[in-house]
């Protein structure tokens, strides 16, 4: 059309703009990358630089904000790979055994659920439930125990495929 003479480009798409205006769909920012952007900062801001003191605040933080996100959800299912991945990692660190119980049985759902994305699960069981030097076990050994006396009953078959023999 630009061969045309006295063809005006601008006004051919304003009249066309008039005719069908064009529809201006806002930009979505998701809250799940947020969400664990927030979650992994907060989980790695002292450890590396062992400022335990203050990584057990954020810790706390994190709890919190993960708890809150699952209420507001409902099921992990509801979440992504990133921020499931980043709720282990949190449970993986965690220095609160009740909670790391609460979140180590949610995991084993999804798991069994046929969850194939990645999670800290495997060493998150290994680092908080080994018989001699997992850190729940050095806590409060027979509640660990009753822990997990409780995970082989309901979750025979996890134990099994996983060759979990505590």
């Amino acid at each position: 059309m630009w061969d045309l003479p006295n063809f005006d480009e601008f006004a051919f798409i304003d009249s066309c703009n008039l005719k069908f205006p064009p529809i201006y769909v806002a930009t979505k920012v998701r809250d799940s990358t947020l969400n664990s952007e927030i979650i992994k900062r907060r989980d790695q801001k002292f450890r590396s630089i062992g400022k335990q003191k203050e990584q057990q605040e954020l810790d706390q933080i994190n709890r919190d904000f993960i708890d809150s996100l699952y209420l507001s959800k409902g099921s992990l299912n509801a979440f992504n790979e990133e921020e499931i991945y980043q709720f282990s990692m949190v449970a993986h660190h965690s220095e609160d055994c009740d909670w790391t119980y609460k979140w180590i049985e949610r995991l084993i759902d999804l798991s069994n659920g046929g969850y194939k994305g990645n999670t800290m699960l495997g060493p998150l069981l290994d680092r908080m439930l080994h018989p001699k030097d997992g850190y729940c076990s050095k806590q409060d050994l027979t509640k660990r125990d009753d822990f997990i006396s409780m995970l082989k009953n309901k979750y025979p078959i996890f134990f099994e495929k996983h060759k979990l023999s505590w």
